[in-house]
């Protein structure tokens, strides 16, 4: 184990000898809450409890970003030990007390005072609540006493109101932190029973993405400095315009409404933001300025800005579609890599006129940023050759903390040559869990794509967007056997529309699908290639199949020749898969009829538990009593919160308007409701019904109903 600078209760004075005030950053505060969860999450998944959790045990490795591991961990050889490490033998809970007064379980405390040294409990959810306590500590640093802990833990209704009033606490001072009020009360519980243990806590942070620090602040709270469109339409006169940034740690520039201005016009614009712009307490810049005519010479006021803002966290430039040049990505990079503290940098500049010259004298400028923890680099739409595609991964490699890698390269002019330096670049990321790339419209063929299935091994989230990429059967039979091995796989996103894929296909990554045992959410989209009936068979039996729970599913078939008959595993997944409450399918353009919509009303009936349902069926059809049959199988949805549906030409008419219309009274929780129905048989009476209709409809939801006339639409 590394030598400690010292440890978190010393750290935590010192710093407040000097400032009285002082408190962590919320980004510290939410990379610690979730360091320290994952760590002992993983002595729970090896059986081990620590037993003596406090702040003298988690001790500081790197003052600079802020590094604590956990010390003290003496793994034993047997099940009873009495003070400090424990190994775990689940067949019993009888478990020796120890750990330290201060920071004990409610369960551990009151055995402790009993003088009862064999008391059953559960030791992983009791070193839960002892890291909870030093969580509040973390947040507030503010110490629990002996002596008030004594008191309140000697009384329960004192013990609740106090974690009540301190959970509250730390909400107002991290109210950009997603659910940390919620994870404490998890882990605070004061029944053992209710408690998470560490798994539950790593499961529910990863579902629901919690203890994430929002980038955009919710209207109750701190609101950051901003510019948005309308602010941009009320500036008449450019001398008195202020942006009022004094102390704000969020800048936000949405500049999308300079987009009709002239390019003097522009640069005026910003070098009098630029002005502005002199504040250092920034932790996070944001500016989008897309489809303008942004070229070397109105990027240098945003140059500017990036120049005054060193001590940023996080940077976003949105600045696709519009003319930088290779100049004007050097001197944005040239500004970005003077960043020391960045940890998460977006840098979206597709077809932005760049050439293998510009993109090999920047991006080589950014491999200083070691710190980097997320990258996003959007450069499709550029026409890149080959010749500069190893930049981007030798920029990746030169980024070793990095946890979240988004690459696109849409349409540019390479190839699969980018799948084999993706595949060496992630071997130089041991930290890496989350990958998204889009290497769409280029051909990759089979090498490719399997070459991609090297290289998802250790991921738990990972997004690969390969349409129009001349991929077949044997790419995707080959990089099945590299998604096999993806047993730390949570999130998975396969999106390979347009390819020439077949039903082979299909059945080779539908044998792979149920060994993904953690998998929870899903995403395929094989729209537009020629799977048929038994492809779309293939992957839903595999759905139905698969022993894990899904909570989302997206299966998206538009254009492959399919038929009512292709849906008959639709049927039986949706009666399988219990915990699903998210599904999103594309059945647009096949020759799916009542038949069909009689298989999704059974399916419907026994998948109660979906709250969200988008379900698009143009171009099917399905006639009036297949819209029907649809209907009536959605009004068992009871606990349906959000429902958009697409019926474009259907063959359907005003009839199936009025079921539509009588469905949304059995949907209590419905908070939003959108159907498509253009296209239609319907005319200017079925319009006025639904009018009168919609009036006379007692709900709190947004609806929207979208009719017209085929007539009304020529003219």
């Amino acid at each position: 184990m590394e030598l400690g600078i010292t440890n978190l209760q010393q750290y935590i004075q010192s710093k407040k000898q000097s400032d009285p005030e002082f408190r962590f950053q919320e980004y510290e505060v939410a990379d610690f809450f979730v360091t320290m969860i994952r760590a002992h999450s993983h002595l729970q998944e090896i059986k081990i409890a620590h037993r003596d959790i406090k702040p003298e045990n988690i001790i500081l490795i790197n003052d600079e970003n802020l590094l604590f591991k956990v010390c003290d961990v003496r793994p034993s050889l047997s099940t009873q030990v009495g003070f400090g490490t424990e190994i775990i033998d689940e067949e019993t809970r009888s478990r020796t007390i120890g750990g330290t007064v201060t920071y004990q379980s409610p369960e551990v405390f009151r055995a402790f005072k009993k003088r009862k040294p064999q008391a059953k409990y559960n030791p992983y959810k009791s070193d839960v609540f002892s890291l909870g306590l030093v969580f509040l500590l973390f947040a507030t640093s503010q110490n629990i006493t002996k002596h008030q802990k004594e008191e309140l833990f000697d009384d329960d209704t004192k013990l609740y109101t106090y974690l009540k009033e301190q959970r509250k606490k730390v909400k107002e001072l991290y109210p950009r932190i997603k659910g940390v009020s919620k994870i404490l009360k998890l882990m605070l519980d004061i029944s053992p029973d209710q408690r998470f243990d560490f798994s539950q806590l790593s499961q529910i942070i990863e579902e629901r993405s919690y203890l994430e620090v929002k980038s955009v602040t919710d209207n109750h709270l701190k609101q950051p400095a901003k510019i948005n469109h309308k602010h941009l339409q009320s500036i008449t006169n450019l001398e008195d315009f202020q942006l009022d940034i004094k102390n704000k740690e969020d800048v936000q520039l949405d500049l999308n409404g300079m987009q009709n201005k002239s390019q003097d016009e522009l640069l005026k614009f910003l070098e009098t933001i630029a002005q502005q712009v002199k504040n250092f307490q920034m932790i996070t810049l944001q500016i989008k300025l897309e489809m303008s005519c942004l070229n070397v010479r109105t990027i240098a006021p945003i140059e500017k800005i990036l120049s005054r803002a060193q001590k940023l966290k996080e940077l976003k430039l949105q600045l696709w579609n519009n003319k930088l040049g290779n100049l004007g990505l050097l001197f944005l990079t040239k500004a970005i890599m003077r960043m020391s503290d960045l940890k998460r940098l977006t840098l979206e500049i597709s077809n932005n006129q760049l050439s293998d010259e510009g993109i090999n004298n920047a991006l080589p400028l950014l491999e200083g940023l070691v710190q980097m923890e997320e990258l996003r680099l959007d450069f499709g739409l550029n026409h890149l050759p080959m010749e500069c595609c190893e930049a981007f991964f030798t920029v990746l490699s030169a980024m070793p903390k990095l946890k979240k890698v988004d690459l696109n390269l849409e349409s540019n002019y390479m190839n699969q040559v980018l799948s084999k330096l993706l595949n060496q670049s992630l071997k130089r990321l041991p930290l890496l869990t989350h990958l998204a790339i889009n290497f769409s419209n280029n051909p990759m063929h089979n090498e490719g794509f399997y070459d991609l299935g090297e290289s998802i091994s250790e991921l738990e989230n990972c997004e690969l967007v390969l349409w129009g990429s001349q991929i077949k059967d044997l790419g995707v039979e080959e990089f099945a056997k590299g998604l096999s091995k993806c047993d730390k796989l949570k999130h998975l996103n396969l999106t390979l529309w347009s390819n020439q894929i077949t039903k082979k296909g299909c059945e080779s990554l539908g044998s792979v699908l149920p060994k993904l045992q953690k998998l929870s959410t899903l995403a395929i989209d094989l729209s537009k290639n020629r799977i048929e009936d038994d492809g779309v068979r293939f992957l839903a039996k595999a759905f139905h199949e698969m022993p894990q729970m899904l909570r989302e599913l997206k299966f998206w078939i538009e254009n492959v020749s399919c038929t009512s008959f292709g849906l008959r595993y639709v049927n039986r997944f949706l009666t399988t898969q219990k915990k699903l409450k998210n599904i999103n399918l594309n059945f647009r353009s096949n020759q799916i009829g009542l038949d069909g919509m009689e298989l999704l009303y059974n399916g419907f009936g026994q998948a109660t538990q979906l709250e969200i349902v988008n379900l698009i069926l143009d171009h099917n059809p399905l006639g009036d009593e297949g819209v029907q049959t649809l209907f009536k199988g959605l009004c068992k949805l009871k606990e349906l919160q959000r429902l958009f549906l697409s019926l474009e030409s259907v063959q359907g008419s005003g009839n199936s308007v009025t079921v539509m219309l009588s469905s949304i009274r059995s949907w209590p929780d419905l908070k939003e409701l959108h159907v498509n129905f253009l296209k239609n048989d319907t005319d200017g009476a079925d319009d006025i019904n639904l009018r009168n209709r919609l009036s006379e409809i007692q709900s709190t939801a947004k609806i929207n109903i979208e009719l017209k006339t085929i007539n009304q639409q020529i003219k």
